[in-house]
């Protein structure tokens, strides 16, 4: 169960990090927050109290922004991501 977790939430922190580079653009960026956004927020499409299906628009929300800035997520987004989950659930 903890590594369904981790994988779920590496997308978003490899995002989080992109955000956070000054070398992504303001349009991917702006993508990102939005995404991300949606992704904590508790007024959803599908209420998350729904067993299941209350993740699933979340996670479609999460994953339409990663293809979308995905040339933008450099491999040092990718490692401190990974870093995170480590330190996180060591």
């Amino acid at each position: 169960r903890q590594m369904c977790i981790r994988d779920r939430l590496e997308p978003a922190l490899k995002m989080y990090y992109s955000a956070l580079d000054k070398d992504t653009p303001a349009w991917a960026k702006a993508t990102i927050v939005a995404s991300l956004g949606y992704f904590i927020s508790p007024v959803d499409a599908v209420p998350d109290v729904i067993p299941v299906a209350g993740y699933t628009d979340d996670f479609g929300v999460l994953f339409a922004a990663v293809a979308t800035v995905a040339a933008h997520i450099k491999e040092e987004h990718v490692q401190k991501a990974r870093e995170t989950l480590s330190q996180w659930f060591s």
